[in-house]
């Protein structure tokens, strides 16, 4: 028998499941879907805010709940454009201290100029354009959809319609909506991956919110991707009333369909400490403190 030749023959062998074994494991995180697809994705969030006003402990809580529907118009090789509108809306803000500062939920008829608005969310929808990545690359539609929640507003004095319109803008323009959904969409890396690999992105919100993301994919089961995220995050707030310097942290958790990329499930928790001050009052530090938890459930 060669010897020689059995062992270039085993060394093949050896070689050739190598590199089948590296090519499996070495996967594409991207956004696989087709014109006319659709999903909906269910968001549950809970935002604690907690003061220290000069040894008086205030704290504020907001819980949002929403429905968002998603549909595919149009795919090219490298963008998807999807038209998203929001199904049902709730929004609630209360303290221990103040009670019940706001309660909105478009399931129910709506009385306030400011539930009316958000009754026009359900009637309204944006376009955006993604990339493989799930970066925003172009909100569409947005002068529409801010004009939808106006017009559910019935104000008739004209000095107070372009107030409201400003305010819509600011917490409904392009800006805010594409930094939300990229929240939400923006998880993948653009070149190909294999279990236990990282990645980095970058995410500055509207809201003053950024973070430096660390991705992981950690496993890959059951049709699933299962992929982690830390974050070093910064909170920087320059209102007409406070200004408000925080920093945190913030974990994800992601569970994504293999077969389209698609979210199956998402949380993402954080938590920022720092110090807020109030415009009216001067030069007179409140330390803050904001955790919170959200939930993005594919139903």
């Amino acid at each position: 028998m060669n010897h020689f030749l059995v062992r270039k023959n085993n060394f093949f062998v050896t070689l050739f499941l190598i590199v089948s074994y590296t090519t499996i494991g070495q996967v594409n995180l991207k956004y696989s879907l087709e014109v006319n697809d659709n999903f909906i994705l269910q968001q549950d969030a809970v935002q604690t805010i907690t003061q220290d006003i000069q040894g008086n402990i205030q704290e504020v809580e907001n819980k949002i709940k929403s429905t968002i529907h998603f549909t595919v118009t149009k795919k090219t090789r490298r963008a998807i454009t999807l038209n998203v509108g929001f199904k049902s809306y709730s929004a609630k803000t209360s303290s221990p201290e103040l009670g019940i500062l706001m309660d909105v939920d478009t399931h129910i008829e709506q009385e306030t100029p400011q539930g009316k608005a958000f009754m026009g969310l359900i009637e309204s929808y944006i376009t955006i354009v993604i990339n493989r990545s799930g970066k925003v690359i172009d909100i569409q539609n947005v002068d529409a959809f801010v004009l939808g929640l106006l017009s559910k507003m019935d104000i008739e004095d004209d000095k107070l319609l372009e107030v409201s319109k400003k305010g819509l803008e600011k917490e409904w323009g392009a800006k805010h909506l594409g930094s939300f959904f990229e929240q939400i969409l923006y998880n993948y890396s653009r070149r190909k991956v294999d279990i236990g690999d990282s990645w980095k992105n970058t995410f500055e919100a509207k809201n003053g919110l950024s973070a430096n993301n660390t991705w992981t994919l950690d496993a890959i089961e059951n049709n699933t991707y299962k992929i982690s995220c830390v974050a070093d995050i910064t909170l920087q707030v320059d209102s007409d009333k406070i200004i408000m310097n925080l920093t945190g942290t913030q974990q994800t958790e992601l569970i994504a369909d293999s077969s389209n990329g698609l979210p199956v499930k998402l949380t993402v928790i954080s938590s920022n400490e720092g110090d807020s001050f109030s415009k009216s009052i001067g030069d007179f530090k409140i330390p803050t403190k904001i955790t919170s938890i959200t939930t993005y459930t594919r139903l």
